[in-house]
């Protein structure tokens, strides 16, 4: 028998294979037009931008926001079509949609194609419009039978289309609109948004399934390499299972080839956040293993995209080293705007923020400030905080209302978690040092209502009463011989409102304290403060 307070809620519990694949010129045949009906770019200069600037341009905040990847000339948002290199309008499609149907732009910014109704609907038609002068010229036809999952545009002249009914991915000329090429996979085959990608020159398509990501060269509609699969071996607290990666697999979120197209990343929040890249032997290479320095909505924009030069991605707003496994800089995300970035190329990024989502801004990216930084992490230069550091916790207790050493325990063993993920190790009589302020005070006096079983979700009230606990963490970071702090923030938390043990003051502060914990595990904190000020603290932050 379960008690709780107040609200009910439902119980919970607290092989690389020899093939090789490489892409090839646009000169090559058109793989799209080999075995038809088959069953079954230059990277940008890496030069940086003198200073921080940004380019901006007022749009609907509800508007759909379209691009077609790297060096694309345009972008589409809403009916509107600007150019990337200035943000300024440069046609207008004659086109009716909303931000929840799906869209597709050509890499080349020539042809534009969007769903005829919303998301999870069949008989979804899709419609393809030319660009520059905004007219449809062709149109795709739905399936009664078929929901609309997957739309993509791909060599610059082929649509593809996809959904959950059936495994089947269909390539239509997007000029025409006539079925060119179809690919039956097998049943367990994830057509949804994300499990699907093409190299850029159309020549090898990734696939994601229940138990493998295979890799097929499209002219001749079989598989060519099958990626070997992740796992959690080599870390630590983790046991590794032959069966991690079909949960990996399960949750991938975005797949992506390199621009040069001779290696595949995947994006998955199985178990934490994990980029996993595999290079043209289907090895894999990369298990990057990444905290979110800024959260984003998880179904508004979970993309991964690689930077040109291929040593960094891109994923949810956040920069991450692909060397280092760290976030260099991060979007701020505030409140429920729909946030979405995009890679232009090595220097820019455009994106509708979430402080400002009634603009489209193309923010510089500032590559000589960040490698600054990042190669003093490299050479271990002297810093207040750093992943090769060491530091101290000061823990000051106030009010209390229970053991000031559970209090104590907890808030360490909470902060040393959170500090050891970026490598940063706590030591007693450490000159740089955190100091946390702890204290307690009542909260609301709550009914208590008692379940017989998970399937009692009324309850019936006991006609006793709990009060809730509260407590309240002020954290700082103070460098050496500093009076005053590098950094702070200001962290709360409260009791549970539902138990599986006894409710008494001991057990409703005891949930409180976890609550306290888990707040401390994952909060947002700079892991490099330098000591040098022609350094910048990382990660970089922009609003």
């Amino acid at each position: 028998m379960a008690t709780r307070t107040r609200i009910f809620q439902i119980w919970t519990l607290l092989f690389a294979v020899s093939f090789s694949f490489t892409t090839v010129g646009q000169d090559t045949p058109d793989p799209f037009l080999s075995n038809r009906n088959t069953q079954g770019g230059n990277p940008s200069t890496n030069s940086t931008k003198e200073g921080w600037s940004e380019t901006r341009t007022r749009i609907d905040h509800l508007d759909a926001i379209t691009s077609g990847g790297l060096d694309c000339p345009v972008i589409v948002v809403g009916k509107t079509v600007y150019s990337t290199e200035t943000l300024q309008p440069v046609s207008e499609l004659e086109a009716d949609y909303s931000e929840n149907f799906l869209t597709a732009l050509s890499g080349n910014g020539q042809y534009f194609a969007v769903a005829s109704k919303s998301v999870r609907r069949d008989d979804t038609s899709v419609f393809v419009f030319d660009v520059k002068t905004g007219k449809k010229i062709s149109e795709i036809p739905g399936a009664e039978d078929e929901i609309l999952d997957n739309l993509q545009i791909t060599r610059d002249k082929y649509v593809v289309t996809c959904g959950r009914a059936k495994p089947v991915i269909s390539v239509w000329s997007a000029a025409t609109g006539q079925l060119v090429k179809e690919f039956i996979v097998n049943e367990d085959t994830r057509l949804s948004s994300g499990h699907l990608t093409f190299t850029k020159d159309g020549q090898y398509m990734a696939v994601v399934q229940s138990k493998a990501l295979n890799v097929f060269k499209v002219a001749e509609s079989k598989v060519v390499a099958r990626m070997e699969p992740p796992n959690f071996a080599g870390e630590p607290n983790r046991v590794s299972f032959t069966s991690d990666h079909h949960g990996i697999y399960a949750l991938i979120q975005d797949l992506n080839f390199s621009p040069a197209g001779t290696e595949l990343a995947a994006f998955s929040t199985h178990i934490g956040n994990r980029i996993y890249a595999w290079d043209d032997k289907a090895n894999l290479k990369h298990k990057v293993k990444f905290e979110k320095t800024q959260d984003s909505n998880l179904f508004l924009e979970n993309s991964l995209q690689w930077l040109p030069d291929g040593k960094s991605w891109l994923v949810a707003g956040n920069l991450i080293d692909r060397e280092l496994g760290i976030v260099l800089l991060a979007f701020k995300h505030t409140g429920t705007a729909r946030v979405k970035f995009y890679v232009h190329d090595q220097n820019w990024i455009i994106a509708r923020l979430s402080n400002k989502p009634t603009e489209l801004t193309k923010v510089s990216i500032p590559w000589e400030d960040i490698n600054r930084s990042r190669d003093a992490i490299v050479q271990k230069v002297p810093a207040y905080l750093a992943p090769y550091s060491k530091v101290d916790v000061r823990v000051k207790i106030d009010t209390i209302r229970g053991p000031a050493d559970s209090a104590h325990q907890t808030i360490v063993d909470g902060l040393s978690k959170r500090l050891a993920r970026d490598g940063i190790q706590v030591q007693n009589g450490a000159s740089n040092y955190f100091v946390l302020r702890f204290s307690e005070e009542k909260g609301e006096s709550l009914p208590i209502y008692e379940r017989q079983s998970r399937f009692d979700r009324r309850g019936t009230d006991t006609g006793r009463t709990a009060i809730e606990a509260r407590g309240a963490l002020i954290v700082e970071f103070y460098g050496e011989g500093l009076a005053k702090p590098l950094w702070r923030a200001a962290l709360r938390a409260q009791s549970a409102r539902n138990f599986r043990e006894a409710i008494n003051d001991a057990s409703i502060r005891k949930s409180m304290l976890s609550h306290l914990k888990h707040e401390l595990e994952i909060m947002k904190l700079p892991y490099f403060i330098p000591k040098d000020d022609k350094l910048l603290a990382l990660p970089i932050i922009i609003e």
